[in-house]
């Protein structure tokens, strides 16, 4: 999505000139940037791997007192 959002962007800025196509450049880097800053808020709400899981359980277990 922000790949097509970043490709818009440039679009809007298109021409022939070279500060047109700086400023298509730099459109474009800035969208896939503000994608990078946006990433880690999906990574949290992934859910947690089985593999994770049975091991907090099995580390649970092993704390607990006998």
């Amino acid at each position: 999505m922000s790949f097509g959002a970043g490709l818009l962007l440039g679009a809007l800025c298109h021409g022939w000139s070279t500060l047109s196509f700086g400023l298509s450049v730099w459109a474009f880097f800035l969208v896939q940037a503000a994608h990078a800053l946006a990433g880690p808020a999906d990574e949290m709400r992934a859910p947690i791997d089985p593999f994770e899981r049975a091991r907090d359980q099995a580390l649970e277990l092993l704390e607990r007192d006998p």
